[in-house]
């Protein structure tokens, strides 16, 4: 992990591990975010919530 990054865990809804990051690239700074969510429910609730975040993600990207 960088000095520029953040690990985060969770517990609710499910255990998991997310990483966000700052990067710049040709003037044009960005937010990285990955993660993985585990137990028996993690892929239940990354597929329940993912259509949520995506457009989270793009009314944040059309300013």
């Amino acid at each position: 992990m960088s000095a520029k990054a953040v690990a985060l865990r969770t517990t609710e809804p499910v255990g998991g591990i997310f990483e966000l990051t700052t990067m710049e690239w040709g003037g044009t700074a960005a937010i990285v975010v990955g993660g993985h969510l585990y137990g028996p429910d993690g892929a239940t609730v990354r597929d329940r919530e993912q259509p949520a975040w995506e457009a989270w993600a793009a009314k944040l990207a059309a300013g």
